[in-house]
């Protein structure tokens, strides 16, 4: 319990949450918002327009971003390097593996 509590401290503390093997399922199973947005992406840091989004949308959705180095992750979800950039949007009502993926020009 008291690795759980860490983990969603951890998770809600930051604009953009960057998501490992370690955090991936607090942020997921985390309904204190009702959306959870993640980019996944090959760039080593977070893109600017990402943090001013999360920001922006702060009081509503939670966001994170899921690096190429975290092949797990992008195992986990079945996303291909080659697919970066590739953002998938996380429900409160829906299974924590299942989200919708965006699908529209980055």
């Amino acid at each position: 319990v008291r690795l759980e509590a860490h983990l969603l401290r951890s998770v809600r503390g930051a604009a953009v949450v960057k998501l490992t093997g370690d955090n991936a399922d607090a942020f997921l199973s985390d309904s204190a918002k009702p959306l959870r947005v993640v980019l996944f992406t090959a760039k080593s840091e977070t893109p600017q327009m990402w943090t001013d989004l999360a920001e922006q949308k702060a009081l509503s959705c939670a966001f994170a971003i899921v690096h190429h180095t975290e092949a797990g992750l992008l195992k986990r979800f079945s996303i291909k390097e080659v697919a970066l950039p590739h953002i998938q949007l996380f429900s409160s009502s829906s299974e924590k593996e299942v989200g919708l993926a965006y699908t529209g020009q980055l």
